[in-house]
């Protein structure tokens, strides 16, 4: 650079810088260093800006919610174990089970839980065992005071009323070797007027052929008929059946009273004929 370079350039600089090193125009300079100084610090705060902080609620929430997710499926996860566990240790040996259901070791994890549930299968065993032997007894009981009342029962009808073995045979004839349906002899033996149920039926046997062919609900209801007539006297009046009349009476004198025919003769009078009233 030549001389009249450099005096064109001290000439530029000399109104900036005077003599005592301090700048003649300072606050231009100070305000384009501020403003250098501002867009530099722009500049470092766009790129040293960190990403906008969540708000602590949301945060919490979203926690949350992956808590619960989580803690749902490791719930799913233990009962589906759970459930296989038990079809494992239940289901299955059922199929395999004894007939008497009789523990197997098999289906415990410990020697000391295959024990005890030993323990209590004897024990239910033994309960079983009394308990059917003692309702056994108390049917036989019941069965045997049954059948007593009753034959004391019809001793007392038969002689009440002669033809009534005649009458339930015919009714024997019926039934058959099975007897009367179970419902239906309950239902009798055990009536207070036993006997007298039978010998109604077996007045009219077309009638007791029906009868057994009626709904047991029918066949009961019509049982109730006929006890209640029983219990209010109002029982047909029957005629002897002839196998039980008695013997055919001997010719009288011409002074003896004329006795009545026994044919015409009802219930009551016939035997008080026969001295059985």
């Amino acid at each position: 650079m030549d001389t009249t370079e450099n005096a064109g350039f001290d000439q530029a600089i000399d109104p900036v810088i005077d003599g005592s090193g301090e700048t003649g125009d300072a606050p231009e300079l100070e305000t384009l260093q501020a403003e250098s100084l501002d867009v530099d610090d722009d500049e470092s705060q766009e790129e040293e800006q960190p990403k906008p902080i969540k708000p602590p609620a949301i945060e919490r929430r979203i926690a949350e919610l992956t808590r619960m997710r989580y803690e749902s499926d490791r719930r799913a996860e233990e009962a589906e174990r759970v459930a296989h566990e038990l079809r494992q240790r239940y289901e299955e040996p059922v199929q395999q089970s004894p007939q008497d259901g009789r523990p197997m070791i098999e289906w415990f994890d410990t020697l000391a839980d295959y024990e005890h549930a030993l323990e209590e299968y004897a024990t239910r065993q033994v309960y079983q065992q009394v308990s059917h032997q003692f309702e056994e007894q108390r049917h036989a009981a019941v069965q045997a005071e049954v059948g007593q009342r009753f034959v004391q029962a019809e001793s007392r009808f038969s002689k009440e009323n002669p033809d009534y073995q005649h009458v339930v045979n015919n009714l024997s004839v019926l039934v058959g070797d099975d007897g009367l349906p179970a419902h239906l002899r309950d239902v009798i033996l055990q009536s207070d007027v036993a006997p007298a149920l039978l010998y109604e039926l077996g007045q009219d046997l077309d009638e007791f052929s029906d009868f057994l062919e009626m709904p047991p609900l029918e066949q009961l209801m019509r049982l109730g008929e006929i006890r209640a007539a029983v219990k209010q006297g109002s029982r047909r009046q029957h005629t002897p059946q002839a196998a039980h009349l008695p013997k055919p009476i001997s010719p009288v004198s011409s002074n003896a009273s004329a006795k009545r025919d026994p044919y015409k003769m009802s219930d009551r009078d016939f035997l008080a004929a026969k001295g059985l009233r």
